[in-house]
């Protein structure tokens, strides 16, 4: 804790506003993370306080990728620079590596260091398993989970991660019903609608998508993501069967403004949709510039959706992440 008590109160504030997940706590966070430092600069738990608020309010609030990646990076790097063994700096890199930078053996190592300084770190368990479900290692993130809820019980935020990871591991209907719950107990959260946007899609059912869309969207009242709902909702009205490209379009925008850096998501919007026209198109596109993917339910579910066809089976081998593999050696 910081020395001076109106320096502590303000950060044990801050910390309580982060874990509201809404986008005005986290705002407040920052503000109260970046104040807490002003007043004692190497104070390194503040640094990993506000890279953390930084990675959350992408999620929850109005703020880009790039842009919350790039001041999360460079604030785990003062806390880390400050405290080469704080568990904390640790696990925000290993986040960033992962789901930004797509450079997994360095993200296992990083929260595999996290975990060895702190074992009993529910946060760092609660990041890690959601590492491992999206590399496909369902039991091992199952134990992280529960690992998590025993050491953060009641802690919302983990029970919708956990309910998404069903999905993740191919149990749609286990996903979807603790989705809905979860939607019904707290209406207000984001990421579970985002979830359930996945689960909905999945399933070729886009006008799910839609409605699960715009209540993230209007909840985050971010306005890229509400022109993008409201674009998505007329072409769902006019032909569901053919609306995904309007979430390819925004997709291929995004990539070409740097907010998004892989074809994944758009390809498997194209798959699960049946649009073997982009769908190609995408992986073409993505071999040629050595895309690398490593999501395990997305790669599955499109060899499983197009198992007889010899072309998209050969660039799906080319894309699939041999990093993968290397980290969990």
């Amino acid at each position: 804790m910081p020395g001076e008590p109106a320096v502590a109160r303000a950060y044990v504030a801050a910390r309580d506003h982060w874990g509201r997940r809404k986008p005005s706590d986290l705002a407040q966070a920052i503000k109260l993370f970046e104040s807490v430092i002003r007043r004692e600069p190497n104070f390194a738990p503040a640094h990993a306080g506000l890279t953390e608020a930084w990675l959350i309010i992408r999620e929850y609030g109005n703020v880009d990728e790039p842009t919350a990646y790039r001041q999360a990076r460079r604030h785990a790097e003062d806390a880390l620079r400050l405290d080469p063994n704080l568990p904390s700096a640790h696990r925000a890199l290993g986040f960033i590596d992962y789901w930004w930078n797509g450079n997994t053996p360095s993200a296992l190592a990083r929260f595999q260091e996290a975990l060895s300084l702190d074992e009993r770190d529910g946060q760092t368990h609660f990041w890690y398993a959601n590492l491992l479900a999206d590399l496909g290692d369902d039991e091992a993130a199952q134990r992280e989970y529960d690992k998590a809820r025993l050491l953060l019980p009641g802690y919302l935020t983990i029970e919708v991660e956990q309910a998404c990871s069903h999905w993740q591991a191919g149990r749609d209907e286990q996903a979807l019903k603790e989705l809905t719950a979860l939607a019904r107990r707290a209406p207000d959260d984001a990421t579970i609608h985002n979830c359930l946007a996945w689960a909905h899609i999945s399933r070729g059912d886009i006008i799910g998508f839609a409605r699960a869309l715009s209540t993230r969207a209007k909840l985050r009242n971010e306005p890229a993501l509400l022109r993008l709902s409201a674009s998505l909702n007329a072409a769902v009205q006019h032909n569901p069967q053919t609306a995904v490209r309007v979430l390819i379009t925004e997709s291929r925008r995004e990539i070409a403004t740097g907010a998004r850096k892989l074809r994944e998501t758009p390809a498997f919007y194209a798959s699960a949709m049946g649009d073997r026209e982009d769908l190609v198109q995408l992986m073409t596109e993505a071999s040629d510039l050595g895309e690398r993917w490593y999501s395990a339910p997305v790669r599955r579910r499109i060899a499983q959706r197009w198992r007889g066809d010899r072309e998209i089976q050969q660039l799906l081998m080319s894309l699939s992440s041999t990093s993968v593999k290397e980290g969990r050696t």
